[in-house]
């Protein structure tokens, strides 16, 4: 029988690449994990009162990102956003932009052929499937309106409304327990001037340097890791392990770990792959040997591998 765990178990000190971790849980998986093909509904395993601040919660970067100009540019996943929905990711980065009045996904200057009401057609149907999951979803205004009337939150509003009006939350801060959660989308709104979703623009840090590290506190609900222009990988992991361990002190806080970035002197210059081919399997690794924090790790080219390993520190015996 499975319980959730409601914050990380063990004690002693744990020293990766020189950052100290106090308190650090080492899970071991077991037959409480779930198993093949239950990742499509592993939340509802976890007790209502779970703090979602205390969950490993597995996220996409550039979700719907699946198309590149000449295999260089544009792509970070291999996966749908059904197929992402179905290994268990919980959390969403949708980058839009207003063109004709129609909000559609791109990435970059790279149209991903993909329109918003498409996402929410997948999202309407797979919470209906299972009304004990629940969604997170950051919303980016990725570049100016073209040939477009409505302001970009009135267009977001009015697709929303047609298509999943009903299972998209309004409220203006994240809920606080799985309980609370379960069945809707909450939204992270990083677009200016929102009405609706937890505001994450004003604040959200980028750094024009790749020698630059990026984490930092957004407001007082989240803390963000985005440090995605790299010299070399070394730098992306340490600033990770150094979020997972913040995330073990700061509990009032929604943890965002991206494991996305590229490195500045790729050539040919396919960014997303150039850094996920060292970073996934690693950080996989790392779970693998129980070394789990809570958090929100958001991921290029996500796969149940991945995923897998993520939901697995939210199970003990």
């Amino acid at each position: 029988m499975r319980k959730s765990i409601i914050s990380l178990l063990g004690a002693g000190t744990l020293v990766v690449a020189g950052v100290i971790f106090t308190g650090f849980g080492f899970l071991n998986f077991s037959s409480a994990y779930p198993e093949e093909g239950e990742y499509s509904s592993w939340l509802s395993k976890i007790d209502d009162s779970t703090k979602i601040n205390s969950l490993m919660i597995p996220g996409s970067h550039d979700s719907g990102a699946l198309y590149s100009i000449a295999e260089l540019s544009g792509k970070c996943q291999d996966l749908d956003i059904a197929g992402q929905l179905n290994v268990g990711v919980r959390f969403f980065d949708l980058r839009l932009q207003l063109y004709n009045n129609e909000l559609k996904v791109i990435h970059g200057v790279v149209d991903e052929s993909l329109l918003f009401q498409d996402v929410l057609s997948s999202f309407s149907s797979f919470l209906k499937e299972h009304p004990e999951e629940f969604l997170l979803v950051s919303i980016k205004m990725e570049d100016e309106s073209v040939n477009s009337k409505l302001s970009f939150e009135d267009a977001l509003l009015g697709e929303i409304s047609s298509g999943a009006a009903s299972i998209w939350s309004s409220s203006t801060i994240l809920p606080e327990t799985v309980g609370e959660a379960r069945g809707y989308i909450h939204q992270l709104s990083r677009y200016a001037d929102s009405s609706i979703g937890l505001a994450s623009y004003d604040g959200w840090q980028d750094p024009d340097g790749a020698e630059e590290s990026n984490s930092f506190e957004l407001g007082d609900y989240l803390y963000v890791q985005d440090h995605y222009r790299l010299t070399d990988a070394s730098d992306k992991q340490d600033e990770i392990l150094s979020t997972m361990a913040h995330s073990q002190d700061d509990d009032s806080r929604l943890h965002l770990n991206f494991l996305s970035g590229y490195l500045t002197s790729s050539f040919p210059p396919s960014y997303a792959p150039s850094i996920a081919k060292t970073i996934n399997p690693w950080f996989i690794s790392l779970l693998e040997d129980g070394k789990q924090a809570p958090g929100v790790y958001i991921a290029d080219f996500v796969a149940s591998d991945m995923c897998e390993a993520i939901i697995g520190g939210n199970y003990v015996a």
